[in-house]
Order: structure tokens, then C-alpha cells, then sequence
């Protein structure tokens, strides 16, 4: 399956692939951005880890780590969701982007869309550029249907 162009794009994070997933930016969608990229891209593909943007935040994303790596921590909880646990994701893309709090225990199972410790501070302050906290982004997929 190729879901690479904005119009056939397809996303288990928005339904909406019209609109930049960026809150309050409104522009039109013009990019695709893969959440992971590299050898992962296939399974981002797969996966509909993709995320409509315009070309200005879709520039931003590639440029600003922190706010990559928020992106890829939302990725990580809506793969949880709709795909698979923790560890499955982990051994198909290689890493953990959800950061738990000091002392937690990776092996622990936890929901990660109630755990008070999901994101850092600085994903907390990507929020002011996001526009949504991790919050209501976590409670919009626990309620949507895809």
C-alpha cells in the first residue's frame, strides 16, 4: 500500500487529512510527513503513521528534534491503540519514544493514554507550538473510531 501524497494519505492519528494536524495553524495540508523516517518509512507507510501538515510545519518537524520526537511519542500511542503493545512496537521500530517518569520499569504495563508521566517537560512546551496538550491529543483517539 502507498499512502505517500497528501491525497491518498491515509492516518491512524487524524482522520482528517485535509487540514495541517497542528492545531490552530487552519492551513490547507499540502505534505505527508512520515512520523518515521529512514529504513522505517516502509513501516510508517504501513502502519498510517502519517501526518498531514502544511509545508511550513512540515518543514519544521525536519528541523526541530524535540518537536519530532513529540510527534513520534503521539505516533507511538496510537500504534498502541489500534496495533499492537508496547513491545512489539518497540521491536519493529526500535525504540520507546513514550518517556516514563524516574523509577518506572519499562516492563510494567501501563495505559499510556492515562499515565500522568507520558511525555517530558519540553513535550509539554512543544504543546504552545502544537497547540493541543498530550492530553486532549491522547483523548481524541480514545474516542474515535477508525
Amino acid at each position: 500500500m502507498e499512502y505517500s501524497t497528501i491525497k491518498t494519505m491515509k492516518s491512524i492519528l487524524t482522520e482528517d487529512t485535509s487540514t495541517c494536524f497542528v492545531s490552530d495553524c487552519g492551513c490547507k495540508a499540502t505534505d505527508c510527513h512520515h512520523v518515521f523516517e529512514g529504513k522505517n518509512k516502509t513501516l510508517s507507510e504501513r502502519d498510517m503513521l502519517l501526518i498531514p501538515m502544511c509545508h511550513k510545519h512540515h518543514m519544521e518537524i525536519h528541523r526541530d528534534p524535540e518537536m519530532n520526537k513529540y510527534f513520534k511519542g503521539l505516533a507511538q500511542l496510537a500504534w498502541e491503540k489500534k496495533i499492537g503493545p508496547r513491545p512489539q512496537f518497540i521491536k519493529l521500530y526500535g525504540k520507546n519514544y513514550i518517556e516514563e517518569p524516574e523509577g518506572e520499569n519499562e516492563e510494567i504495563e501501563l495505559d499510556a493514554y492515562s499515565h500522568p508521566g507520558v511525555m517530558s517537560q519540553r513535550h509539554k512546551e512543544i504543546e504552545t507550538c502544537v497547540g493541543v496538550p498530550i492530553e486532549e491529543h491522547t483523548e481524541m483517539h480514545r474516542r474515535k473510531n477508525y
